[in-house]
Protein backbone atom coordinates (compact mmCIF):
# COMPACT_ATOMS: atom_id res chain seq x y z
CA UNK A 1 0.00 0.00 0.00
CA UNK A 2 1.18 3.20 -1.11
CA UNK A 3 1.83 5.63 1.59
CA UNK A 4 0.24 9.31 1.42
CA UNK A 5 2.29 11.97 2.72
CA UNK A 6 0.87 15.70 3.05
CA UNK A 7 2.20 19.07 3.37
CA UNK A 8 1.97 21.14 5.32
CA UNK A 9 3.05 25.33 4.62
CA UNK A 10 3.15 28.10 6.64
CA UNK A 11 3.30 31.59 4.84
CA UNK A 12 4.61 34.31 7.24
CA UNK A 13 2.55 37.50 7.05
CA UNK A 14 5.56 39.36 5.15
CA UNK A 15 5.60 37.13 2.31
CA UNK A 16 1.70 37.36 1.68
CA UNK A 17 2.05 40.68 1.36
CA UNK A 18 5.05 40.20 -1.03
CA UNK A 19 3.04 38.26 -2.80
CA UNK A 20 0.28 40.11 -3.17
CA UNK A 21 2.48 43.33 -4.44
CA UNK A 22 3.88 41.47 -7.14
CA UNK A 23 0.37 39.86 -8.16
CA UNK A 24 -0.86 43.32 -8.30
CA UNK A 25 2.04 45.07 -10.39
CA UNK A 26 2.57 41.47 -12.56
CA UNK A 27 6.15 42.56 -13.92
CA UNK A 28 6.95 38.76 -14.54
CA UNK A 29 6.31 36.49 -16.88
CA UNK A 30 6.70 32.58 -16.91
CA UNK A 31 8.33 30.22 -19.08
CA UNK A 32 5.90 27.35 -17.37
CA UNK A 33 2.59 26.75 -16.60
CA UNK A 34 1.98 28.24 -13.08
CA UNK A 35 -0.26 27.50 -10.63
CA UNK A 36 -3.91 28.01 -10.41
CA UNK A 37 -3.81 29.50 -7.23
CA UNK A 38 -1.22 32.18 -8.83
CA UNK A 39 2.18 32.69 -10.29
CA UNK A 40 3.58 33.82 -7.12
CA UNK A 41 1.74 31.79 -4.80
CA UNK A 42 4.32 30.76 -1.86
CA UNK A 43 2.75 27.62 -1.40
CA UNK A 44 2.60 26.19 -4.77
CA UNK A 45 5.89 27.61 -5.53
CA UNK A 46 7.05 25.78 -1.99
CA UNK A 47 5.49 22.79 -3.55
CA UNK A 48 6.66 22.74 -6.75
CA UNK A 49 10.21 22.92 -5.29
CA UNK A 50 9.80 19.86 -2.12
CA UNK A 51 7.42 17.62 -4.01
CA UNK A 52 8.58 18.31 -8.04
CA UNK A 53 12.19 19.13 -6.84
CA UNK A 54 11.95 22.10 -9.37
CA UNK A 55 14.29 25.37 -8.97
CA UNK A 56 13.08 28.36 -9.82
CA UNK A 57 15.46 30.92 -11.68
CA UNK A 58 14.67 34.79 -12.46
CA UNK A 59 15.89 36.63 -15.61
CA UNK A 60 15.55 40.48 -14.82
CA UNK A 61 16.26 43.24 -17.30
CA UNK A 62 18.64 45.84 -16.70
CA UNK A 63 16.02 48.69 -15.37
CA UNK A 64 15.45 46.09 -12.66
CA UNK A 65 18.87 45.18 -11.62
CA UNK A 66 20.05 48.75 -11.86
CA UNK A 67 17.29 49.50 -9.26
CA UNK A 68 18.37 46.89 -7.28
CA UNK A 69 21.76 48.18 -7.34
CA UNK A 70 21.40 51.79 -6.76
CA UNK A 71 19.03 50.78 -3.63
CA UNK A 72 21.56 48.80 -1.97
CA UNK A 73 23.88 52.06 -2.28
CA UNK A 74 21.33 53.65 -0.36
CA UNK A 75 20.15 55.74 -3.43
CA UNK A 76 16.56 54.45 -3.43
CA UNK A 77 14.28 57.11 -4.89
CA UNK A 78 10.76 56.79 -2.75
CA UNK A 79 9.45 59.01 -5.79
CA UNK A 80 10.08 55.84 -8.57
CA UNK A 81 7.64 52.89 -7.24
CA UNK A 82 9.65 50.50 -9.45
CA UNK A 83 12.42 50.85 -6.77
CA UNK A 84 9.74 49.78 -3.90
CA UNK A 85 8.60 46.72 -7.08
CA UNK A 86 12.08 45.89 -7.38
CA UNK A 87 12.87 45.39 -3.72
CA UNK A 88 9.65 43.17 -3.39
CA UNK A 89 10.72 41.37 -5.83
CA UNK A 90 14.34 40.56 -4.64
CA UNK A 91 12.86 39.99 -1.16
CA UNK A 92 10.26 37.22 -2.49
CA UNK A 93 13.16 35.53 -4.22
CA UNK A 94 15.47 35.35 -1.22
CA UNK A 95 12.34 34.25 0.54
CA UNK A 96 11.37 31.15 -1.53
CA UNK A 97 14.84 30.38 -2.78
CA UNK A 98 14.50 32.11 -6.27
CA UNK A 99 17.89 31.98 -7.91
CA UNK A 100 18.88 35.60 -9.53
CA UNK A 101 20.90 35.58 -13.27
CA UNK A 102 21.01 39.04 -14.28
CA UNK A 103 23.57 38.16 -16.45
CA UNK A 104 22.44 39.44 -19.73
CA UNK A 105 21.96 42.69 -18.07
CA UNK A 106 25.09 43.04 -17.27
CA UNK A 107 26.70 42.48 -20.64
CA UNK A 108 24.09 45.16 -21.66
CA UNK A 109 25.62 47.83 -18.62
CA UNK A 110 29.13 46.75 -20.07
CA UNK A 111 28.63 47.10 -23.71
CA UNK A 112 27.33 50.30 -23.26
CA UNK A 113 29.54 51.94 -20.03
CA UNK A 114 32.22 49.33 -19.81
CA UNK A 115 33.30 46.35 -17.73
CA UNK A 116 34.52 48.05 -14.78
CA UNK A 117 30.66 49.79 -14.37
CA UNK A 118 29.45 46.30 -14.93
CA UNK A 119 31.45 44.78 -12.15
CA UNK A 120 30.28 47.39 -9.71
CA UNK A 121 26.47 46.95 -10.56
CA UNK A 122 26.87 43.09 -10.60
CA UNK A 123 28.97 43.48 -6.78
CA UNK A 124 25.89 45.25 -5.52
CA UNK A 125 23.27 42.99 -7.36
CA UNK A 126 24.88 40.23 -5.43
CA UNK A 127 25.47 41.97 -2.10
CA UNK A 128 22.02 42.94 -2.15
CA UNK A 129 20.93 39.37 -3.44
CA UNK A 130 22.87 38.09 -0.41
CA UNK A 131 21.72 40.82 2.17
CA UNK A 132 18.87 40.68 4.80
CA UNK A 133 15.32 39.39 3.64
CA UNK A 134 13.55 41.40 6.37
CA UNK A 135 15.38 44.46 5.52
CA UNK A 136 14.10 43.92 1.25
CA UNK A 137 10.60 42.84 2.60
CA UNK A 138 10.71 46.38 4.67
CA UNK A 139 11.31 48.16 1.18
CA UNK A 140 8.99 46.02 -0.17
CA UNK A 141 6.02 46.98 1.21
CA UNK A 142 7.37 50.80 1.36
CA UNK A 143 9.10 51.15 4.80
CA UNK A 144 11.90 53.02 3.49
CA UNK A 145 14.72 52.95 5.96
CA UNK A 146 18.03 52.80 3.84
CA UNK A 147 20.83 51.01 5.34
CA UNK A 148 23.13 50.03 2.44
CA UNK A 149 25.67 47.12 2.60
CA UNK A 150 28.93 46.88 1.12
CA UNK A 151 29.10 45.70 -2.51
CA UNK A 152 33.01 45.22 -2.15
CA UNK A 153 33.37 41.62 -1.34
CA UNK A 154 31.28 40.75 -3.85
CA UNK A 155 33.41 42.70 -6.42
CA UNK A 156 35.49 40.38 -8.73
CA UNK A 157 36.60 40.80 -12.34
CA UNK A 158 34.45 38.03 -13.64
CA UNK A 159 36.31 38.62 -17.20
CA UNK A 160 35.32 41.32 -20.29
CA UNK A 161 31.22 41.36 -20.35
CA UNK A 162 31.65 44.21 -23.10
CA UNK A 163 32.61 41.75 -25.78
CA UNK A 164 29.70 41.21 -28.55
CA UNK A 165 27.61 38.53 -27.34
CA UNK A 166 27.05 36.17 -30.69
CA UNK A 167 23.17 36.34 -29.29
CA UNK A 168 22.88 40.12 -29.29
CA UNK A 169 25.05 40.52 -32.74
CA UNK A 170 22.13 38.13 -34.76
CA UNK A 171 19.40 40.23 -32.68
CA UNK A 172 21.08 43.49 -33.93
CA UNK A 173 21.21 42.65 -37.38
CA UNK A 174 17.57 40.95 -37.04
CA UNK A 175 16.53 45.08 -36.07
CA UNK A 176 18.49 46.69 -38.36
CA UNK A 177 16.48 44.37 -40.89
CA UNK A 178 13.17 45.54 -39.20
CA UNK A 179 14.18 48.90 -39.45
CA UNK A 180 15.11 49.54 -42.55
CA UNK A 181 12.08 47.82 -43.72
CA UNK A 182 10.10 50.73 -42.44
CA UNK A 183 12.37 53.44 -43.58
CA UNK A 184 12.29 51.99 -47.29
CA UNK A 185 9.29 50.27 -47.86
CA UNK A 186 6.79 52.31 -47.48
CA UNK A 187 4.73 50.74 -50.30
CA UNK A 188 4.38 47.21 -48.42
CA UNK A 189 1.03 46.68 -45.71
CA UNK A 190 1.73 45.85 -42.70
CA UNK A 191 1.64 42.49 -43.05
CA UNK A 192 3.38 42.13 -46.39
CA UNK A 193 6.19 43.78 -44.00
CA UNK A 194 6.29 41.12 -41.40
CA UNK A 195 6.03 38.77 -44.45
CA UNK A 196 9.04 40.11 -45.86
CA UNK A 197 11.12 40.05 -42.76
CA UNK A 198 10.13 36.37 -42.32
CA UNK A 199 10.94 35.68 -45.94
CA UNK A 200 14.13 37.74 -44.97
CA UNK A 201 14.90 35.14 -42.57
CA UNK A 202 14.29 31.95 -43.86
CA UNK A 203 15.98 32.71 -47.35
CA UNK A 204 19.30 34.92 -46.49
CA UNK A 205 19.98 35.04 -42.61
CA UNK A 206 18.21 32.61 -39.66
CA UNK A 207 15.32 31.51 -38.31
CA UNK A 208 14.20 33.49 -34.75
CA UNK A 209 11.04 33.33 -33.55
CA UNK A 210 11.57 36.28 -30.71
CA UNK A 211 12.53 38.90 -33.94
CA UNK A 212 9.98 37.31 -35.70
CA UNK A 213 7.15 37.63 -33.14
CA UNK A 214 9.17 41.47 -32.10
CA UNK A 215 8.13 42.56 -35.82
CA UNK A 216 4.78 41.86 -36.33
CA UNK A 217 4.42 43.91 -32.81
CA UNK A 218 6.36 46.47 -34.44
CA UNK A 219 4.82 46.10 -37.77
CA UNK A 220 1.15 45.85 -36.62
CA UNK A 221 -1.51 48.23 -37.89
CA UNK A 222 -3.47 49.06 -34.92
CA UNK A 223 -1.93 51.23 -32.51
CA UNK A 224 1.86 49.76 -32.48
CA UNK A 225 4.28 51.08 -29.79
CA UNK A 226 6.97 51.36 -32.77
CA UNK A 227 8.14 54.50 -31.43
CA UNK A 228 9.24 52.74 -27.80
CA UNK A 229 10.45 49.38 -29.08
CA UNK A 230 12.71 51.07 -31.79
CA UNK A 231 13.66 54.76 -30.09
CA UNK A 232 14.77 57.90 -32.69
CA UNK A 233 14.15 55.92 -35.86
CA UNK A 234 13.37 58.80 -37.98
CA UNK A 235 16.00 61.10 -36.20
CA UNK A 236 17.70 63.71 -38.34
CA UNK A 237 20.83 62.36 -35.89
CA UNK A 238 21.65 59.28 -37.33
CA UNK A 239 23.70 58.14 -34.97
CA UNK A 240 20.91 58.46 -32.49
CA UNK A 241 18.84 55.90 -34.84
CA UNK A 242 22.03 53.51 -34.32
CA UNK A 243 21.97 53.50 -31.10
CA UNK A 244 17.91 52.96 -30.89
CA UNK A 245 18.17 49.97 -32.88
CA UNK A 246 21.42 48.70 -30.42
CA UNK A 247 19.10 49.18 -27.38
CA UNK A 248 16.10 47.50 -29.08
CA UNK A 249 18.92 44.90 -29.89
CA UNK A 250 19.18 44.43 -26.27
CA UNK A 251 15.41 44.21 -25.49
CA UNK A 252 15.44 41.80 -28.13
CA UNK A 253 17.98 39.67 -26.35
CA UNK A 254 16.87 39.66 -23.20
CA UNK A 255 13.29 38.19 -25.04
CA UNK A 256 15.45 35.41 -27.18
CA UNK A 257 17.97 34.85 -23.82
CA UNK A 258 14.35 33.68 -22.00
CA UNK A 259 13.01 31.77 -24.83
CA UNK A 260 16.29 30.19 -25.01
CA UNK A 261 16.29 28.66 -21.12
CA UNK A 262 12.59 28.28 -21.21
CA UNK A 263 13.09 25.46 -24.64
CA UNK A 264 16.19 24.13 -23.68
CA UNK A 265 14.79 23.23 -20.34
CA UNK A 266 10.89 22.79 -21.09
CA UNK A 267 11.01 19.63 -19.36
CA UNK A 268 13.77 19.78 -16.79
CA UNK A 269 14.37 20.68 -13.11
CA UNK A 270 14.26 24.64 -13.78
CA UNK A 271 12.05 26.82 -14.24
CA UNK A 272 12.51 30.71 -15.41
CA UNK A 273 10.59 33.83 -14.71
CA UNK A 274 11.70 37.00 -16.97
CA UNK A 275 11.27 40.36 -15.33
CA UNK A 276 11.02 43.40 -16.77
CA UNK A 277 9.23 47.54 -16.36
CA UNK A 278 8.65 46.98 -19.65
CA UNK A 279 5.22 46.06 -20.53
CA UNK A 280 5.89 45.65 -24.06
CA UNK A 281 8.72 43.41 -23.24
CA UNK A 282 6.84 41.64 -21.13
CA UNK A 283 4.11 41.04 -23.72
CA UNK A 284 6.06 39.95 -26.53
CA UNK A 285 7.96 37.54 -24.01
CA UNK A 286 4.21 36.10 -23.18
CA UNK A 287 3.91 35.46 -26.50
CA UNK A 288 6.98 33.01 -26.81
CA UNK A 289 5.16 30.01 -24.52
CA UNK A 290 1.90 29.09 -23.35
CA UNK A 291 1.13 29.13 -20.05
CA UNK A 292 -1.96 26.79 -20.85
CA UNK A 293 -1.22 23.24 -21.22
CA UNK A 294 -4.75 22.76 -22.95
CA UNK A 295 -4.00 25.63 -25.77
CA UNK A 296 -1.96 25.38 -28.59
CA UNK A 297 1.20 27.80 -28.84
CA UNK A 298 -0.39 28.63 -32.20
CA UNK A 299 -3.87 29.73 -30.40
CA UNK A 300 -2.50 31.18 -27.88
CA UNK A 301 0.16 33.29 -29.77
CA UNK A 302 -2.92 34.92 -32.16
CA UNK A 303 -5.13 35.55 -29.28
CA UNK A 304 -2.18 37.46 -27.96
CA UNK A 305 -1.38 39.36 -31.26
CA UNK A 306 -5.36 39.86 -32.07
CA UNK A 307 -4.21 43.11 -29.93
CA UNK A 308 -2.69 44.57 -33.00
CA UNK A 309 -3.75 42.46 -36.14
CA UNK A 310 -6.73 41.13 -37.89
CA UNK A 311 -6.95 37.36 -36.45
CA UNK A 312 -7.02 36.24 -40.26
CA UNK A 313 -3.27 38.02 -40.20
CA UNK A 314 -2.70 36.93 -37.33
CA UNK A 315 -2.98 33.39 -38.47
CA UNK A 316 -1.18 33.84 -41.16
CA UNK A 317 1.90 35.04 -39.14
CA UNK A 318 2.28 32.68 -36.36
CA UNK A 319 1.53 29.77 -38.43
CA UNK A 320 4.82 31.21 -40.80
CA UNK A 321 6.84 31.79 -37.45
CA UNK A 322 6.22 28.16 -35.93
CA UNK A 323 7.13 26.60 -39.46
CA UNK A 324 10.43 27.35 -38.13
CA UNK A 325 11.44 24.45 -36.43
CA UNK A 326 9.93 22.19 -38.82
CA UNK A 327 13.03 23.80 -41.43
CA UNK A 328 15.46 24.06 -38.96
CA UNK A 329 15.71 20.37 -38.98
CA UNK A 330 15.04 20.00 -42.85
CA UNK A 331 18.61 18.76 -43.97
CA UNK A 332 17.91 19.96 -47.29
CA UNK A 333 16.94 23.55 -46.04
CA UNK A 334 20.47 23.70 -43.77
CA UNK A 335 22.57 22.58 -47.08
CA UNK A 336 21.51 25.05 -48.64
CA UNK A 337 23.26 27.82 -45.76
CA UNK A 338 26.37 27.70 -45.74
CA UNK A 339 28.21 30.47 -43.34
CA UNK A 340 31.05 32.84 -44.68
CA UNK A 341 33.17 33.82 -42.83
CA UNK A 342 32.61 37.33 -42.95
CA UNK A 343 28.85 36.61 -42.38
CA UNK A 344 27.73 38.61 -39.21
CA UNK A 345 29.92 41.70 -40.39
CA UNK A 346 28.72 41.29 -43.07
CA UNK A 347 25.10 41.93 -42.24
CA UNK A 348 26.24 44.07 -39.58
CA UNK A 349 27.84 46.48 -42.11
CA UNK A 350 24.82 46.21 -44.98
CA UNK A 351 22.19 47.06 -42.25
CA UNK A 352 24.01 50.15 -40.29
CA UNK A 353 25.12 51.79 -43.77
CA UNK A 354 21.55 51.40 -44.67
CA UNK A 355 20.03 52.97 -41.68
CA UNK A 356 22.80 55.54 -41.42
CA UNK A 357 21.95 56.33 -45.07
CA UNK A 358 18.47 57.30 -44.83
CA UNK A 359 16.97 61.10 -44.97
CA UNK A 360 14.47 62.07 -42.88
CA UNK A 361 12.22 64.25 -45.04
Amino acid sequence: MEEEFSYIFFVPEILGELASLLELEDICVPGYCPSVAGLYDPVSITYDMIVEGKKFVLLPDRNVTTRLSKAQQGMMDQSDRQFQIAAALLAFCQHMDIQIEPSIAMHELAHKQGNEEAWNELAYVRAADNGDPIVWSSLGVGIFDPSPQPGKDFYENVGDLSYPLRRWNRNYIQVLKIAEIELYDLDLTPLEKIIKLIDWMESDFMLASPAAIFGAVYFAPRNPPRKKLIKNLRSSNRKMAIDGIKNAAWDLTHLSDFAKHVVQDVHGEYRYLFASFDKRLRLIASMLYCPNPEMELLDHTVSMLESWWPKSDSCVIVDRVLNFGNLVNNDEWMSKRPPREDYISSFIGLGETSVMDYRPS
